[in-house]
């Protein structure tokens, strides 16, 4: 995915209402910006950041700089969670995601599904039925390259989750498909210490012949395409989590 204009470059000095941003470009320039964001961001967004934003042309634009980017001691970081999906599209094109080359994509018809597709192989009889994406992104990373999600707790994933359970049992094959966009993870776990519930249904729904995948993304001011596939750990649990 190529930018149609490299990304500027800039300190982060505030964050606030969580969907803005008060930028240095020079000492003499400030601005405020749009984070596309409301999550924690893992607690980064610090004074003194560095961080890039695009710039829209759009005369009608409330906030024509948008918050793109930020660099974490372990790597660069795309905070953008609306590149994900055209990310996972673009790869699916370009027959970048091996599991899923004999793939095209058609219309989406299902609730909390990000990504519809149907086989291209005559050949293969599992490619004659539907195969759905659930998409999320991959932000949160420690100091030795594991990723973790979700971010904070969330009862709305968890029911995402289950849902993918009920396509399943219908018959569809159904993937749970993690992009990482932090150029800082090697591996993605699930954060049992901030969501317990989330990392059950995981365990849950994979139980059940849900599929999951994780590719990294390449990230760069002036592009960012999804590279590797990177291992998904699911730690065994010691005790089921009850509501």
């Amino acid at each position: 995915m190529q930018f149609a204009k490299p990304f500027t470059k800039a300190i982060l000095l505030r964050r606030y209402r969580r969907y803005l941003v008060q930028a240095m470009v020079t000492p003499q320039q400030h601005c405020t910006l749009f984070c596309p964001n409301i999550g924690e961001l893992n607690k980064l967004d610090q004074l003194g950041t560095k961080i890039w934003f695009s710039s829209s042309d759009n005369p009608r634009s409330k906030y024509p700089y948008t918050w793109e980017m930020m660099e974490s001691a372990n790597g660069l970081i795309d905070i953008n969670l609306e590149r994900a999906i055209p990310l996972v599209k673009e790869a699916i094109n370009l027959g970048n995601i091996a599991p899923l080359k004999d793939y095209r994509l058609v219309a989406n018809m299902q609730p909390n599904i990000d990504v519809t597709l149907n086989g291209t192989n005559s050949h293969r009889t599992d490619q004659d039925i539907p195969c759905y994406l659930q998409v999320n992104s991959v932000l949160m990373g420690d100091e030795i390259q594991r990723g973790f999600v979700p971010e904070q707790p969330s009862p709305e994933a968890v029911k995402k989750l289950a849902q993918l359970k009920t396509l399943k049992a219908q018959g569809a094959r159904v993937i749970l498909f993690y992009v990482v966009q932090h150029t800082g993870i090697d591996r993605v776990f699930p954060a049992d210490h901030i969501d317990p519930f989330y990392g059950a249904m995981l365990r849950e729904i994979i139980h059940h012949g849900v599929e999951v995948l994780a590719y990294k993304a390449h990230i760069s001011p002036e592009n960012i395409t999804l590279t590797k596939p990177v291992e998904v750990c699911i730690p065994k649990r010691k005790t089921k989590i009850s509501n």
